[in-house]
């Protein structure tokens, strides 16, 4: 993680972390990462309109912008 950060100049704490290991989230949570479990698609989904609204449309429908 920590070449990621300095190689592209990441600040953890703006960064989302997504894995469906638990061990991996735990090591990316100590190192100050923001973490999403996967556990499916679905749940995901809901867990991306929180972290990264703007990827969604504007009309409130749900969906990802393509």
């Amino acid at each position: 993680f920590h070449i990621l950060f300095e190689r592209y100049s990441v600040n953890p704490s703006t960064a989302l972390f997504i894995d469906d290991n638990m061990a991996n989230i735990h090591g990316a949570q100590a190192l100050g990462l923001n973490t999403v479990g996967f556990k499916n698609p679905e749940q995901l989904l809901e867990e991306l309109k929180h972290w990264v609204p703007d990827l969604f449309s504007p009309n409130g429908n749900g969906q990802l912008k393509m």
